[in-house]
């Protein structure tokens, strides 16, 4: 994308996927900081499952993209 039409930054998508990562991780650590201000133990409860599986699933889509993109040239050279 252009940043005020002097220059563009081309996203690699090595470094979109982690950013994205890091978004949804921190994201569900907010959230799991504040479990403790709730009351509700079958709402904590259910709370704490979706954070896992959304952990769970953010890591395995962490995974399959990097698996992709260090499949080819010239990124495979970080997984030797």
């Amino acid at each position: 994308f252009k940043i005020a039409g002097y220059f563009s930054l081309s996203a690699r998508p090595d470094t979109t996927a982690s950013v994205a990562y890091a978004g949804i991780v921190g994201s569900l650590l907010s959230t799991a900081i504040n479990l403790n201000e709730l009351e509700d133990e079958l709402l904590v409860n259910a709370f704490k499952g979706q954070i896992y599986l959304l952990q769970s699933t953010a890591d395995e889509l962490k995974a399959a993209i990097e698996d992709k993109v260090y499949a080819s040239a010239p990124f495979s050279v970080v997984r030797g």
